[in-house]
């Protein structure tokens, strides 16, 4: 589907509306590694994928690029951020209201760096929560806002808990309600619960869904989202977890 209407249309017919997106870590070969991309490149890379029926995309996914910062893995996903960008997460302790990711200075790929290509060394605090120090570049504010200018969707998984703020305050002050969080991968709150950026993503009229365990997992994740849903002045609305 390439428009609401159009959506709108085939659901009432009762078939399934299916929109063309693009999920890599390296949107339009804009990694930290590449040729640096410039405001007129991503304007064309819009237009071009936008001309093919792609209506929504990952501006971040698991690795830095040059939009922005990512939600920080451990182990192999820090290993491949540095085959990514010739450096590992660089980290801080979460504030007391997210909940982050536990690191470890000993990879366990046992002396393996070397041949796959990993360099440099990490000095995490091993006990707390930690956070990406990296947010939204500038690019990734012009990539979010240009975007927005076309209706397009804006995936926000796996950003930043930076980036997600910055992402976040460009919507409120547009108006703009295009936030998917498609697999639950924005960052939790302390204790588990619900994170309030979650909850500014369903007040401005955007979708949540929990990831695809088992069926408990999914329907405890449904009921907790919607308690937050339904405090938003929206016809509720839930997304179906990725099989």
């Amino acid at each position: 589907m390439t428009s609401p209407q159009q959506a709108r249309t085939v659901i009432a017919d009762g078939k399934m509306a299916v929109v063309m997106g693009i999920e890599a870590s390296e949107l339009f070969n804009c990694g930290l590694k590449d040729g640096a991309c410039s405001e007129a490149y991503v304007d064309a890379q819009l237009q071009k994928y936008y001309d093919k029926g792609v209506r929504a995309l990952f501006p971040i996914h698991r690795f830095d690029n040059q939009f922005g910062g990512t939600r920080i893995e451990n182990g192999l996903i820090n290993a491949g951020n540095n085959i990514s960008t010739d450096y590992y997460f660089s980290t801080e302790a979460c504030d007391d209201d997210t909940q982050g990711q536990m690191m470890t200075n000993d990879l366990g790929f046992m002396g393996l760096e070397v041949l796959l290509g990993i360099t440099g060394s990490t000095n995490y605090d091993e006990t707390s929560d930690q956070c990406n120090t990296r947010g939204l570049t500038e690019l990734g504010v012009y990539l979010v806002n240009r975007m927005i200018d076309r209706g397009m969707i804006i995936e926000v998984d796996h950003m930043s808990q930076e980036s997600h703020e910055a992402v976040l305050e460009i919507a409120e002050a547009r108006g703009f309600s295009g936030l998917v969080s498609g697999h639950s991968h924005m960052h939790g709150g302390a204790n588990g619960g619900v994170h309030e950026n979650s909850a500014r993503v369903a007040r401005l009229g955007g979708i949540l869904a929990p990831y695809n365990w088992d069926a408990h997992s999914v329907a405890g994740g449904i009921g907790r989202y919607l308690d937050v849903v339904e405090q938003a002045p929206f016809a509720r609305g839930y997304l179906s977890p990725p099989i």
